[in-house]
């Protein structure tokens, strides 16, 4: 009768230029109901025994830790922010340069123009 609720059990046989394990041994891994992960080797023995050895305890995967997604999402929130007002505030800052730009040389052109167009404002400076 196979067993409906085992977990599989995945082996890795090494390729013949590979450095195999002491005895040829198999390195095999387990996933356990609580998805810890067993790693153990499996070996035959010259006397036809079974051999598992287990090479550490099992190890088991912690969930994240919600306190430091929480860190990371709004850090990673505050850096976009900011990087979006500073590049806002330099395009602004272009904008307002060229416009003061503009702005000086009307003004330079219009002084220009009216005392050019101005007879009487000629003459005053003249004398003065």
């Amino acid at each position: 009768m196979p067993c409906l609720s085992c977990q599989p059990i995945y082996c890795f046989v090494p390729a013949s230029s590979e450095k195999k394990e002491e005895d040829g041994a198999v390195l095999c891994l387990y996933k356990t109901d609580n998805d810890c992960v067993m790693k153990f080797t499996y070996s035959e023995h010259a006397s036809g025994r079974s051999i598992l050895t287990a090479l550490k305890e099992p190890e088991c995967s912690s969930g994240p830790n919600a306190f430091t997604v929480l860190l990371a999402v709004v850090g990673t929130i505050l850096l976009v922010g900011v990087v979006l007002l500073a590049t806002w505030k330099l395009v602004i800052t272009i904008h307002d340069r060229r416009e003061f730009a503009r702005f000086q040389s009307a003004r330079i052109r219009a002084r220009y123009h009216m005392v050019r167009k101005t007879p009487l404002l000629n003459t005053l400076c003249l004398f003065y």
